[in-house]
C-alpha cells in the first residue's frame, strides 16, 4: 500500500490529525481516514492510485465555478484587490507544482495581512488550484484526483474554503528547524519545517531536507472588512 510520506519528508494535516482506528488509517494517518471512508478499512487496491476512470471535468465543475466566483466574493466583503501574480510569485507557485492556466493574487490593502495566491490549472481534465498563503505555505487543492483518493468538487470547495477562512481571519506562519522525535530518522538532516498556527496550535506543517529559505515567524492580521453601506 502506498503511504504519502516517507523518510525524506513528513507532514501534519490541519484536519483529522491523529484520528482513525482502522488499520489503513493507522498506517496512513489523516489521509488514510479520508480514503478509508470510501474504500473501507483495508483501503483501495494498489492499482487505483494510478487509475483515473471518472470524467474529471464533470467531477470538478462546481469547484471551477467556485474559483471563478472567489475574487468577486472576497473583494465584495474585504478591503482587498485582485492583481496579477508577479515573477517571484509565479516562480513560487511553479515550484509548488503549478502548471498554471491562470494566476492571480487577492491582496488585502493592509500589508500586515497575508495575501492569497491562486494558480489555476488542469489535471487529467479536472480543475485544480495551487494555493499560496502568506510568505511560504503552499497547498494543492485537490491534492490528487486518482480513483483511490476519490476527491471531488465538494471536498475541494470545503478544503479551499478552510484556507480562505484561515487567511482572512489571521494566522501565524513559520519556517523553522524541524525537531524530530527521538526514534525518527531524518534523511539528509537537519530539516526545515514550514507551517501555520491558529491560537497557538499547529494546524498544518511540512518538513523535509528539500525545504530551503531563511527562518521566520510572522503573525498575519485578519483582513479588514468593508464598511456596510
Amino acid at each position: 500500500m502506498a503511504v504519502p510520506t516517507g523518510p525524506w519528508e513528513t507532514s501534519t494535516s490541519r484536519a483529522l490529525q491523529g484520528a482513525g482506528s482502522d488499520c489503513f488509517a493507522r498506517e496512513a494517518g489523516a489521509y488514510g481516514v479520508e480514503v478509508a471512508e470510501t474504500w473501507g478499512p483495508d483501503g483501495p487496491p494498489e492499482e487505483a492510485y494510478s487509475r483515473v476512470t471518472r470524467n474529471l471535468a464533470v467531477v470538478t465543475a462546481a469547484f471551477a465555478e467556485y474559483l471563478d466566483d472567489l475574487p468577486g466574493r472576497l473583494t465584495a466583503e474585504y478591503d482587498c484587490v485582485v492583481r496579477e501574480a508577479d515573477q517571484g510569485e509565479l516562480e513560487r507557485l511553479s515550484a509548488a507544482g503549478s502548471r498554471a492556466i491562470d494566476c492571480f493574487v487577492i491582496a488585502p490593502v493592509d500589508p500586515l495581512s497575508a495575501p492569497l495566491l491562486i494558480a489555476r490549472d488542469s489535471s487529467e481534465g479536472g480543475t485544480r488550484a495551487v494555493v499560496g498563503l502568506g510568505r511560504a505555505v503552499d497547498e494543492i487543492v485537490p491534492d490528487c484526483l486518482c480513483d483511490a483518493c476519490d476527491e471531488d468538487s465538494e471536498s475541494s470547495i470545503a478544503e479551499l474554503t478552510e484556507l480562505v477562512d484561515l487567511v482572512t481571519q489571521g494566522f501565524r506562519e513559520f519556517r523553522r528547524p524541524y525537531v524530530a522525535d527521538p526514534d525518527e530518522l531524518l534523511w539528509k538532516g537537519p530539516w526545515l519545517q514550514i507551517g501555520y498556527e491558529v491560537n497557538g496550535e499547529v494546524m498544518w506543517s511540512r518538513a523535509g531536507h528539500r525545504l530551503k529559505g531563511e527562518e521566520f515567524s510572522v503573525s498575519w492580521r485578519p483582513w479588514a472588512r468593508l464598511s456596510a453601506g
